[in-house]
């Protein structure tokens, strides 16, 4: 029983904080949090607590809500509040419930309020330490990959140097941590971008079409395979978009991305762990 009340106690007070820091964060006053703190609620987890705290998350739902054009005020529902214009009742339907969700109006109407962001903040500036990392990773694998292509790539008819690599480094080297930058992604989303887009290539020779659809389709491919590696959908774009097929049908280019990265990969899990206060990969797959 003694936990049961001091159970309650934390949540009446951690609920009534929240409360008042939506009220000061929105300059609004209300009484709602006043009986938490004059003490007239001395019974923890009683029914009528429950009814204050009701009251208190759907007060903080409204308040929120009040920054949104489409609030309205006088609503009677937080659903009808987030629904109606400033100052009017929800629109009347079929129903009788107000707007349809995910209608046009609905759409128009929030939209200032999605544009105007807010939600988070820009990346940090890093130091020098992890600009001097980030410089030496990027720098080392494109150096690597650059001498392959030169020495290797142009004897054996095979680009090893693909434009995306660049944007590759730049989450390999820059944010390690990402789970986009991991193994999994980085080697799994350039690889299977190399292969829808040149599936696509043979299976479409009108190039406006055919660039799309390769980069859509090894968007949806990487979704689905838990591989999403943002260049992984230039790859896909840039052999769709080729003038002519690489030779061994175009397999010349998977075999190029491959090596790619597996030499990117090699100077990321070397420059990245002798960085002090990096740890690469933040896991395999």
């Amino acid at each position: 029983m003694g936990e049961q009340r001091s159970f309650g106690a934390a949540m009446a007070t951690s609920t009534s904080e929240l409360a008042r820091g939506a009220h000061q964060r929105h300059g609004l006053a209300s009484p709602m949090h006043t009986a938490y703190d004059s003490g007239e609620l001395s019974h923890p987890g009683s029914e009528r607590e429950r009814d204050y705290e009701a009251g208190l998350a759907r007060e903080i739902q409204l308040q929120d809500l009040s920054l949104d054009p489409g609030f309205d005020a006088n609503a009677t529902s937080i659903e009808g509040a987030r629904d109606a214009p400033a100052g009017k009742s929800p629109a009347p339907s079929e129903n009788g419930k107000g707007l349809p969700p995910g209608s046009w109006s609905e759409y128009f109407r929030g939209l200032p309020y999605k544009l105007r962001g807010g939600l988070d903040t820009a990346l940090p500036i890093p130091d020098v330490h992890e600009l001097f990392w980030s410089f030496v990773g990027a720098f080392v694998s494109i150096m690597a990959i650059s001498l392959l292509n030169h020495f290797a790539g142009v004897e054996e008819q095979i680009v090893y140097l693909v434009g995306s690599f660049g944007a590759s480094a730049v989450l390999l080297f820059a944010v390690t941590e990402s789970k986009l930058a991991q193994p999994r992604n980085f080697v799994g989303g350039q690889i299977l971008g190399a292969l829808v887009g040149l599936g696509i290539r043979h299976a479409i020779h009108v190039p406006w079409v055919a660039s799309p659809l390769a980069m859509a389709l090894s968007l949806t491919g990487m979704q689905l395979t838990s591989t999403t590696h943002p260049p992984g959908g230039a790859t896909a774009l840039i052999i769709a978009a080729s003038a002519s097929i690489p030779k061994w049908a175009g397999f010349s280019y998977v075999v190029g991305v491959a090596g790619g990265c597996a030499i990117m990969l090699a100077v990321a899990l070397i420059t990245n762990n002798l960085a002090p206060r990096r740890r690469y990969p933040t896991f395999w797959w």
